[in-house]
């Protein structure tokens, strides 16, 4: 199993209409942490009980979400991978380094929510393209085997 953009847009699919900002983030960070149990480093998949850490921090990070979705969803998502603990996420690995891409996901998610909107399109297909736009940014980061190994992908 690996990363899939439409593993993601399953989960956002299934995300309701929330009363409170805490819990659309909640759920948001719970949609996430199940796409997460895809990845793969050195083709072994991440170890489940590693992402229950990481989904409190979004949860704890993502603060905004109902006025600047953008912003909010990447700093969540930036504290996500910096709270995957790496010899507990991928036993033997000692350093995580999330994806470059990260630093821009924030322009590039309120650019889909704009064109979402401006097209007036279906959730399904908005939860789509948001989807989409979050796995491009959150490929390429690594984790760090002992040699002969050393970094590899986390897909």
């Amino acid at each position: 199993m690996t990363l899939s953009a439409n593993t993601l847009a399953t989960e956002l699919k299934a995300l309701s209409l929330y009363d409170t900002e805490a819990a659309a983030i909640t759920a948001w960070a719970g949609a996430f942490g199940t796409y997460f149990q895809g990845a793969q480093s050195n083709a072994v998949v991440i170890v489940s009980g590693s992402i229950a850490v990481a989904e409190t921090a979004m949860i704890g990070a993502a603060t905004g979400l109902a006025t600047g979705a953008g912003t909010a969803l990447q700093a969540g998502i930036t504290a996500f991978w910096g709270a995957l603990v790496p010899a507990i996420a991928w036993p033997t690995t000692t350093v995580i380094t999330p994806p470059g891409l990260l630093a821009g996901m924030g322009a590039a998610l309120d650019a889909v929510f704009a064109s979402n909107m401006a097209g007036a399109l279906d959730k399904n297909t908005c939860m789509t393209n948001i989807a989409n736009i979050i796995h491009a940014n959150v490929q390429g980061g690594t984790a760090t085997w002992p040699l002969p190994i050393g970094p590899a992908v986390i897909t």
